[in-house]
């Protein structure tokens, strides 16, 4: 790009007329917070708006489970994990928000939130949060929220502070989380009241995370809100969402010679087009 040429006080410049930096590669973009090229690269999940998906399978027979929805894979050294990382550990709460609104534009003509009546989080320890300072998962859930227009709930709340599972195989992840959710009651309630009201036969729950790895995290934080109403429990089903997947994308990276465009800089109204568009 004729932006690696361009001198620092020159990109600064265009910077603050035009837009900001990519979070992704760096470069300046007049879209907000990552560019076209590298939105076009992330490694996209090509079956996340079919009904019956891989990422549906990782939660069928240990919750109730309607849908499920994840944008891309996270793989190491991609653009996914650096936007996954910059929300969670570099204060980039803005770029949270963002992908949320990102997921829901991308998700909502597939019908991911039809019937759903409650956004949840998965929440974090108070100690975490007050050495964080936000929720990463409640970041998302914001940008959701600003084109669905789904409540977001307070459903359960995180007893147990878990040390951070980055490093952990999939035993110990499911260990680690074991007992970390109390579902609260009278929330609960509160909510199954409003969706009798509503004359619903179930109160519809989407729970939010940055990152699905073995599920056990949303399993057990799903588990945690039946628990706590078992008189009621089958009344209540989930959809399960989440900005990344672990695992390695079949169809590897989106590019241009995949979208058979002529290079990887493309306007906005393009790329909502093509993100769209079957891959051969």
């Amino acid at each position: 790009m004729f932006l690696r040429s361009v001198s620092y006080p020159m990109k600064l410049a265009l910077s603050i007329m035009f837009g900001g930096r990519c979070e992704v590669c760096g470069e300046i973009t007049a879209l907000e917070f990552v560019c076209s090229s590298c939105l076009l690269r992330l490694p996209y999940v090509d079956e996340r708006m079919r009904p019956w998906n891989r990422i549906l399978q990782r939660f069928e027979g240990a919750i109730p489970i309607c849908r499920a929805y994840s944008l891309c894979y996270y793989i190491k050294g991609q653009g996914s994990q650096r936007i996954v990382t910059s929300i969670k550990y570099r204060h980039a709460q803005a770029l949270g928000e963002w992908a949320g609104t990102f997921i829901a534009d991308d998700a909502l003509s597939s019908g991911i939130f039809d019937g759903v009546d409650l956004l949840q989080p998965i929440p974090i320890h108070l100690l975490r949060l007050l050495k964080r300072t936000y929720n990463q998962s409640e970041l998302i859930v914001r940008g959701i929220r600003k084109r669905t227009g789904i409540p977001i709930a307070s459903l359960v709340r995180r007893r147990k502070y878990n040390v951070s599972q980055t490093k952990f195989h999939a035993m110990e992840r499911r260990e680690n989380v074991v007992g970390a959710f109390e579902g609260r009651r009278k929330a609960i309630l509160k909510a199954l009241d409003e969706k009798d009201r509503k004359g619903k036969e179930q109160l519809h729950i989407a729970i939010v995370d940055d990152v699905i790895t073995t599920g056990s995290t949303i399993i057990n934080c799903a588990r945690a809100i039946m628990q706590a109403v078992p008189e009621r429990a089958d009344e209540i089903c989930f959809t399960v969402i989440s900005l990344a997947i672990s695992g390695r994308s079949p169809i590897g990276a989106v590019t241009s010679e995949k979208l058979n465009l002529p290079d990887a800089t493309v306007s906005n109204e393009d790329f909502q087009a093509l993100q769209h568009r079957p891959l051969s």
